[in-house]
């Protein structure tokens, strides 16, 4: 699957129709039928680990503690 090189911290969607994960920098999702990941947002490294609540709230560890985006890519917290 295009976009999915490198893949690690592999988390499932609460409703399992997709999977987020990070690679080359990037905290990334692909659905189950999709040809290509696409990008939530831009990550610092290392980034790993990760939780996506049914809000559709992200939530991912990076090196100075846990931040949280909404799936569709807004600003981290």
């Amino acid at each position: 699957m295009s976009g999915t090189v490198g893949a690690t911290s592999l988390f499932w969607a609460p409703d399992s129709s997709a999977q987020a994960f990070v690679a080359d920098e990037h905290l990334q999702r692909v659905g189950l039928t999709d040809d290509e990941a696409q990008t939530i947002i831009k990550v610092g490294e290392p980034a790993s680990g990760g939780l996506w609540h049914s809000s559709g709230l992200v939530l991912y560890a990076e090196r100075d503690g846990i931040r949280d985006v909404s799936r569709s890519g807004d600003e981290p917290r």
